[in-house]
């Protein structure tokens, strides 16, 4: 059977980042995913349970359950002699058939220094996957329920569709057979998506709609098992990248069918990115790179020719950052990492001003 503990595990797994090669999961690992993804769309204020409901009731009897050491999201994390005690604590009690050591339903009791806080409720079906999970909560107002996931399956017990409802709505998630090409969509109040895989359970189409905004729909391409092209078509603007050995090598930017935005990267034999060079209508900027270079300058910036923007490694970890305009500097910034700390501002080519960025 598939716990619930493995659910609370798993993480949303995005396959659409067009830098690496997409591929389609089991289909029983994005249901785990509903329940983190869902979380982020739906997060808000608990909705009120029905009027007949009076709240969680704690196990019958203590002895019964297993003790788990906790936290606020009803995870086991270490188990426990006896319980509640202090800090988060956990109670996990579980029916199985006549029998049978299949669990059929399994309720988790939270507390905190003693107090019952909250109730989990899982519903197997006969085979042993998840079928319905329900969560209630103690709050100011009394006891609300958070969420609730319904996953349905097919004849072959393959998962079908995941409903996740929350506050403000639900965000219900449909999965095309495994193995086959098809459809696999997630309508929430606030996007509806739409993923199209290939024979070899690759999204070749993915459309994205939002209210009020342009849809959005993206196609892949593939040579060799790797990405080759992405296109992007959002109102009238339409982005296409082109990859070479996983790596972005062209994006073209059109609007209305005109070309406004191009960039091309530039690579040496190792794989470093050494030149990035963007046109527009009106200019060229290129920025070079210089890899390899444990002290000196690692980055130049220049538009139609002048340069804009100069780095320079003094260590390890500080790096020196000049911007100029018209061939002056106007200020110079240290990082130390990725944090600025520094900040020196010129004018007429003097320093007049000074900066600590730390404070």
């Amino acid at each position: 059977m598939i716990s619930t503990g493995l659910f609370r595990r798993i993480t949303w797994m995005s396959c659409l980042r067009p830098e690496a090669t997409p591929t389609r999961a089991r289909a029983i690992i994005p249901a785990a995913g509903v329940l983190f993804l869902a979380g982020v769309l739906l997060a808000g204020a608990p909705i009120e349970i029905r009027p007949d409901s009076t709240g969680p009731a704690a196990p019958a009897d203590p002895a019964d359950a297993e003790w788990y050491r906790s936290n606020e999201d009803f995870m086991d994390l270490e188990p426990l002699d006896s319980g509640p005690g202090e800090g988060w604590a956990l109670a996990v009690q579980t029916t199985t058939v006549d029998g049978d050591r299949r669990v059929r339903r399994e309720v988790r009791f939270l507390y905190l220094e003693g107090d019952l806080r909250g109730r989990e409720e899982t519903v197997f079906t006969i085979s042993g996957a998840p079928r319905e999970i329900r969560r209630t909560r103690e709050t100011d107002a009394g006891w609300e329920e958070i969420f609730r996931v319904s996953f349905r399956y097919r004849p072959d017990e393959t998962l079908r569709s995941v409903e996740r409802c929350g506050p403000l709505g639900c965000i219900l998630v449909r999965y095309a057979p495994p193995g086959l090409p098809g459809l696999e969509t997630v309508q929430g109040p606030d996007l509806t998506m739409g993923i199209r895989y290939d024979s070899s359970a690759r999204p070749e189409y993915v459309r994205r709609e939002r209210p009020g905004e342009p849809v959005e729909e993206t196609w892949y391409e593939y040579e060799q098992e790797r990405l080759r092209e992405t296109r992007v078509v959002r109102g009238t603007e339409e982005t296409v990248r082109r990859y070479a050995d996983g790596n972005l090598t062209l994006e073209e930017t059109r609007r209305g069918g005109l070309l406004v935005d191009r960039i091309r990267f530039e690579r040496d034999q190792q794989g470093e990115l050494v030149r990035r060079t963007r046109e527009t209508r009106t200019q060229i900027e290129i920025e070079q790179y210089f890899p390899g270079v444990d002290q000196g300058v690692i980055r130049e910036r220049r538009r139609d020719g002048v340069l804009l923007e100069q780095e320079e490694r003094l260590s390890d970890d500080i790096r020196v950052v000049t911007r100029l305009q018209s061939g002056e500097i106007i200020f110079r910034t240290w990082v130390e990492g990725d944090t600025p700390v520094r900040r020196e501002v010129y004018a007429d080519g003097e320093v007049v001003q000074v900066e600590d960025l730390r404070e």
